[in-house]
């Protein structure tokens, strides 16, 4: 079971520049949000720094997501011929590589649009670990 926390009230932004004495260089109003901290698991937590790349054109990784997948599968096309020989040998080193790609990949995808939904809410997402 996931576990999302929320802030009650808007929490304004915090002022990106600041002067030596700590006053806001530059006077704007501030923008305050609603925050919500989703969990996120210690494995998806280090893909997303790991990939962090990844999160910020995710319609290429999209793509990059299609390639693995349709790889993989006409990898496993070809195993299926010989059911007894695709579970008595490992996956080679490049096709178990192929394999974490798709898991990897297809993580940072399910949180980043998990991240758009919230922003789209015009909330403030923000991850923790469980």
């Amino acid at each position: 079971m996931e576990v999302d926390y929320a802030s009650i009230f808007p929490i304004p932004r915090p002022y990106l520049k600041r002067m030596h004495d700590g006053s806001a260089k530059y006077p704007q109003p501030s923008d305050a949000r609603h925050r919500l901290w989703i969990t996120l698991s210690h494995f998806q937590l280090e893909i997303c720094h790991r990939r962090s790349g990844d999160f910020i054109d995710i319609s290429r990784t999209l793509v990059l997501l299609e390639k693995y997948k349709e790889a993989e599968k006409t990898s496993s096309q070809e195993y299926s011929y010989k059911p007894q020989e695709a579970f008595a040998q490992l996956p080679s080193p490049e096709r178990q590589r192929s394999l974490e790609e798709i898991i990897e990949l297809s993580t940072v995808v399910l949180i980043a649009r998990r991240r758009k939904l919230i922003e789209d809410l015009g909330k403030n997402y923000l991850p923790v670990m469980n």
